[in-house]
């Protein structure tokens, strides 16, 4: 059909997806760029290219097509996406601001979670604070929220707070039923 008819980007997108899905990356990844010559705005080209170049390993590739893609259209999964190849690559600071969009569309508190522990890891100690005690607020008996909450005081040498979340955390472990 393709070469029947060179400009059918959803044949050559339909032909793109069963090459990924028989792990014939090479051939994916040229049958998604034929559609991009056709449409470079192809959402489902940008997404499954992205997806193609991540699982062989070109995660700065995959990652600058996603933000393209993101920038046409602020999709949650994709930023989704592009936030779990920023954590895949380490790049915990831009991670955490692309699940910042996300929950501003979408307040999971998954995502939530995963936005504290990306900004703790990022070295943005007061924003992860903030976020996990938000968290805690939520959810006052999770003894790891309050574990993590405890961690950041001390690492911000704010012993005394930290003295106080220990507190909680022994007064719930003290409550729970047996």
């Amino acid at each position: 059909i393709t070469q029947q008819d060179p400009k059918d980007a959803e044949s050559f997108s339909m032909l793109a997806r069963l090459y990924h899905v028989s792990h014939d990356e090479a051939k994916a990844e040229a049958a998604y760029r034929e559609v991009l010559k056709i449409d470079a705005n192809d959402e489902d080209a940008l997404s499954g290219l992205a997806t193609v170049l991540a699982d062989r390993g070109d995660l700065p590739g995959a990652i600058d097509l996603l933000k393209q893609l993101v920038e046409k259209t602020p999709d949650p999964r994709m930023i989704l996406m592009l936030a779990q190849l920023y954590e895949q690559s380490n790049d915990f600071s831009n991670a955490a601001n692309a699940l910042k969009v996300v929950l501003e569309q979408n307040d999971d508190s998954r995502i939530q979670k995963q936005w504290a522990i990306d900004l703790y890891k990022a070295g943005r100690a007061d924003e992860a604070l903030s976020v996990f005690q938000e968290l805690a607020n939520q959810d006052p008996k999770s003894v790891p929220l309050q574990l993590q909450i405890m961690e950041l005081q001390e690492r911000k040498h704010d012993f005394a707070a930290a003295e106080k979340t220990l507190a909680k955390v022994r007064t719930v472990e003290n409550s729970a039923e047996v």
